[in-house]
């Protein structure tokens, strides 16, 4: 991910690299640096989450009994300076390891659910989710536009540009399997990117006769635009014609709004890049524009005005709209729409009307504005069926990370050669709260992961990239039993040498219970299973529907019938090819297990796999409780 961010902040830059031959740490260094910068800011830095947990901490170390909720400014200026001095002076600030990197993207007070995610996070805390997964797609998909734009749409050949036409399509096709969340946005803005490249640059004497130039260009680029929508659809029509989405359709949102200072915590950082890089070119716009240029404004100064004092109305309706008694409960501070819509507004002036901008910048532009709008949408609409809005606020809250996060960095990258030219008491200034941001940001990455280091589950495992070392020191307790998970790693190493394809198994199932030791041999093996966490299941595939839950129900009468048949229509009607009978199957289907669903007296439905060894299935493991039975293949289960 770091080498594919580097690509395209190197390449926003490229266009305004000087003569390839000359070599200066002033005028070609700075390409380099921006996508360094891009790297870091994508992959290395957080938001300035540990900063307010410090703050915080501070707060508490100083404040009577640690309780700062309800003091007034003064009083948590006065904790804040207080609690540091404690805290040097020997006083643990009141986290666990675990809080500091948690609660960094948890920056939303109580009772809000709503979290942020950003990549390092992500990548810290490790859970392969479908964002983490579809971060390196987006970051192609802004790749290939760029190339649009740096080529002009220039492609050396028809096989070349139907090779280039084919790949868009396909990493744009390709978000809807991996992370759908992503698929809308992106491909609105392949779309764009490729739109606005034939419009302006494509050659178009040989087609469309008939038409003027402008038309050409416009049936040109619309023609292939759709063309672009059509394959990436087209590509992965099978895992539509499949999927069943859980979120359909969008809601107005009248509950709590994100507080400004949570915003700032989660976006300033990337926002002062890009702001103030948007600040130098409308200042150097305005030095470029002659006095005698402001005179053709006369005739739409009505219209300017009243574009203003609509935006203004806007701001207040919303505003009074969110503290209304019917929303409950209303937000009654000043909401995130009264910065980011000026901002976003500001990025659609510059990208439509400044003279000799250059396209990277353009687009530069184009995902600040579109980064403002996505986290402007959280705050009035969630998708129906989502927990509040938390998946609304946390899926549309990392597509912003990415758009925000390449063009503060591009940003950072034009701002270093023109800062000569401010005055220097304004450069000393950006240079410090930029180097203060930056520092803020970083802590992330070093507090976090320190903490994320130390917070461990087994003391006694050894530092290790072994994501399964653990298992070999750990204990796990459930249906009134503790036992040692080094038999499930040993048995799940074996699976990982010796099964070949992707056979399904069949383990204790979660049965609505999610975060535990259930669906282990799945999760680290990679084999399909008869039913994951059920709310995970449920969310991904039939949100409304009793299927999912249904298979936790038949996984569980599978394990604990007697009936032998039942069992073998269980692994016909799944296609199982193994069945895992391991120490947690034992503890949850052993008759009157806390919890499990054999009643105590019942019959013991684990005897049959021993019975019927051998007629049915064929063990091909066993260690300690531990046995893995292998059902033939062929169809049919019986020998």
């Amino acid at each position: 991910m770091a080498t594919a961010t580097f690509s395209v902040g190197y390449n926003l830059i490229k266009p305004r690299l000087p003569d390839p031959e000359r070599w200066s740490l002033k005028s070609d260094a700075w390409p380099l640096l921006t996508g360094f910068g891009a790297s870091a800011a994508m992959v290395l830095l957080g938001n300035l989450g540990v900063v307010r947990l410090f703050v915080l901490g501070f707060q508490r170390n100083a404040a009577p009994n640690g309780v700062i909720e309800g003091a007034n400014l003064f009083e948590k200026v006065w904790w804040t300076v207080k609690g540091f001095v404690l805290t040097l002076a020997g006083l643990p600030l009141p986290y666990s390891p675990g809080d500091w990197y948690w609660f960094a993207s948890r920056i939303f007070a109580y009772p809000h659910d709503e979290f942020y995610e950003f990549p390092s996070f992500s990548f810290l805390y490790s859970d392969l989710h479908a964002h983490v997964i579809a971060y390196m797609l987006t970051i192609l998909v802004i790749a290939w536009v760029v190339s649009l734009l740096v080529s002009k749409a220039r492609w050396r050949s028809k096989t070349d540009s139907a090779l280039g036409f084919f790949l868009g399509a396909l990493v744009i096709g390709s978000l809807k399997p991996t992370n759908t969340w992503d698929f809308y946005t992106y491909l609105v803005f392949g779309i764009a990117g490729l739109f606005y490249a034939l419009a302006r640059y494509s050659r178009v004497e040989r087609i469309f006769p008939g038409l003027p130039d402008w038309g050409k260009r416009l049936a040109l680029a619309g023609s292939a635009t759709v063309l672009l929508a059509g394959l990436a659809l087209l590509f992965f029509q099978p895992f539509t014609h499949w999927f069943g989405q859980a979120y359909s359709s969008i809601n107005k949102w009248t509950g709590l709004r994100t507080p400004l200072t949570a915003y700032l915590i989660q976006w300033g950082f990337l926002l002062f890049f890009i702001v103030s890089w948007m600040a130098w070119e409308t200042r150097q716009w305005l030095a470029e524009t002659p006095v005698s240029a402001l005179r053709k404004l006369r005739p739409y100064r009505d219209l300017i005005l009243a574009g203003l004092v609509i935006l203004l109305l806007v701001l207040v309706v919303q505003q009074v709209w969110v503290m209304l008694p019917t929303q409950t409960p209303p937000w009654k501070g000043v909401t995130i729409l009264w910065l980011a819509l000026p901002l976003a507004l500001w990025a659609a002036v510059l990208m439509l009307f400044r003279p000799g901008i250059s396209d990277v910048k353009r687009l530069v532009l184009f995902m600040s504005g579109t980064g403002l709008l996505l986290t402007m949408f959280v705050e009035l609409f969630t998708i129906e069926g989502d927990v509040g809005r938390m998946n609304t606020i946390y899926k549309f809250g990392v597509q912003s990370w990415v758009l925000l996060g390449i063009s503060a960095a591009a940003s950072f990258g034009w701002l270093l050669v023109e800062l000569r030219k401010w005055l220097p008491g304004w450069r000393l200034f950006w240079q410090i709260v930029s180097t203060l941001l930056v520092i803020g940001a970083s802590l992330f990455l070093l507090v976090a992961g320190v903490n994320k280091v130390r917070d461990r589950w087994i003391l006694e495992a050894p530092h290790t990239l072994d994501s399964m070392d653990y298992m070999q020191y750990a204990t796990y307790a459930e249906y009134g039993r503790t036992f040692s998970t080094a038999e499930d790693y040993r048995a799940i190493v074996w699976m990982q040498e010796n099964v070949l394809g992707s056979p399904v198994i069949v383990e204790a199932a979660p049965a609505g219970i999610q975060y535990t030791w259930f669906s282990r041999y799945s999760i680290y093996t990679g084999l399909p299973t008869v039913v994951g966490w059920q709310w995970h299941e449920q969310q991904q595939r039939v949100y409304f529907q009793p299927q999912v839950i249904q298979r936790g129900v038949d996984v569980d009468n599978f394990y604990a019938t007697t009936d032998i048949n039942a069992a073998v229509d269980f692994l016909r009607k799944h296609d199982v090819r193994y069945i895992i009978v391991g120490q947690l199957e034992r503890a949850k289907y052993a008759p009157g297990a806390p919890g499990g669903p054999v009643d105590e007296g019942g019959p013991d439905g684990l005897l049959k796999f021993e019975q019927f060894d051998g007629i049915y299935w064929n063990e091909v493991y066993r260690d300690g409780e531990t046995v893995i039975y292998e059902v033939p293949a062929g169809g049919e289960v019986a020998p």
